[in-house]
């Protein structure tokens, strides 16, 4: 159980999400918006990494198909010389 509650929002950010749902549900409305806002920030927070992830495993999968056209074309090229 949480002693006092948090009045910054650098208070509110140091608690862990069970925390948070505590709070929201012992100390009222006002507590509760306030969790539900900081759930959405950490919701936001979490989406805006998960996308960054995604982009950087996007760029290494295109990365890795222009290599493979590259070889491909290579090998295309080397079974011709050999047939000519």
């Amino acid at each position: 159980m949480v002693k006092k509650r948090p009045e910054t929002a650098e208070e509110w950010a140091a608690l862990s999400d069970a925390e948070v749902v505590t709070i929201g549900q012992e100390y009222g409305a006002h507590s509760s918006v306030t969790a539900q806002t900081e759930m959405m920030r950490r919701l936001t927070v979490a989406l805006e990494e998960s996308k960054k992830a995604s982009n950087k495993a996007a760029g290494r999968l295109l990365f890795a198909t222009w290599v493979l056209v590259v070889l491909t074309a290579v090998l295309a090229l080397d079974a011709l010389a050999r047939v000519f």
